[in-house]
């Protein structure tokens, strides 16, 4: 329905959708109704068709570790370096996949079954949800108006047992207690600098007291928001021009290269001060229809499955040495 619905539009301006932008009161730009944003990405790489996309990785990871030097220079710790106090969040950032796969083989080995991109795609969810503030509570609770609300590692982590396995892992625990640091900065940091802002409805629990997950939101986005005009901006100049933008990814229907790459990302850094900006590409290929698919079709690339074979991370400490 989403497709027929894009495409009698289209069909109706001479090939384009147009998108209505909706501005969010905590920084991001989403659009009105059916968009490039809401749709899945089957639909979505319809819409777009061949091009390639451009993620920030780990983006709030590695928004958070920019206000690091900060913490360690306020704390009278300039001796520290940011991989020395933060080696977690830093590992994370840099070698996010070894990372994923480790906390998947650690909390979900009984559920291998399941595949490798489900395992893995949870422990992302979780990481994600921490950066955010997350709850480590377990329990749900029931708002005013009587429903019952799961905390967000809940709904990812669905069983007692994968949540017992995850909050008791070593290292997780290191990159919590890394993460509370740099949330309670930033969150200082707001009351300090603006605590006008604190007062807003938007920031503020049912309770009226002010809640540090949407705090931290609310900085993101705004960053978020400053860092990919950034990327836009300079990429244009370079003559790539964007035809889409989902939050912290960017779609071009060409190739930026490595040299473009490379530019617009010591733009982001330079811009911002924060050396852990970093892309991820992807090329992305048209929908082509079952029926219409050829043996001449690309075929898909061999997904790594880290359960086993050579690339199989069997000793923790060895490969994560800040243990």
């Amino acid at each position: 329905l989403q497709a027929q619905l894009i495409l009698k539009e289209a069909a109706s301006n001479g090939g384009f959708y147009p998108q209505v932008p909706k501005r969010s009161f905590f920084g991001r730009t989403y659009y009105e109704g059916v968009s490039v944003q809401s749709v899945n990405r089957e639909l979505r790489r319809a819409m777009l068709g061949d091009c390639w996309e451009y993620d920030i990785q780990s983006a709030v990871i590695a928004w958070k570790l920019g206000f690091a030097s900060e913490i360690l220079q306020v704390h009278g710790l300039d001796h520290l370096t940011v991989e020395g106090a933060f080696p977690c969040s830093v590992g994370y950032v840099r070698d996010k996949r070894d990372v994923v796969v480790m906390l998947a083989r650690a909390v979900l080995w009984e559920e291998r079954e399941y595949g490798t991109a489900f395992c893995t795609g949870l422990m992302k969810q979780a990481l994600t949800a921490l950066g955010f503030g997350a709850r480590q509570r377990t329990q749900g609770w029931r708002d005013v108006a009587g429903h019952w609300i799961n905390p967000a590692i809940v709904d990812i982590l669905r069983k007692p047992s994968w949540r017992d396995l995850f909050f008791t892992d070593r290292w997780v625990i290191r990159f919590i207690e890394e993460q509370d640091i740099l949330d309670d900065y930033l969150v200082k940091s707001m009351r300090r600098v603006a605590p006008e802002w604190l007062a807003q409805p938007a920031l503020q629990t049912e309770s009226g007291r002010v809640s540090k997950a949407k705090v931290l939101a609310f900085l993101y986005q705004q960053s978020e928001t400053q860092v990919m005009n950034i990327l836009a901006k300079t990429a244009q100049s370079l003559g790539r021009e964007p035809i889409a933008r989902v939050h912290d990814a960017i779609f071009f229907k060409h190739k930026l290269g490595i040299d473009r790459q490379e530019t617009v990302i010591n733009a982001m850094r330079e811009a911002t001060g924060n050396p852990f900006w970093s892309l991820k590409a992807t090329q992305l290929h048209r929908y082509v229809p079952a029926h219409a698919q050829t043996s001449s079709a690309k075929p898909k690339a061999k997904v790594w499955d880290p359960w086993a074979g050579a690339d199989a991370i069997d000793d923790w400490e060895a490969n994560f040495p800040w243990a």
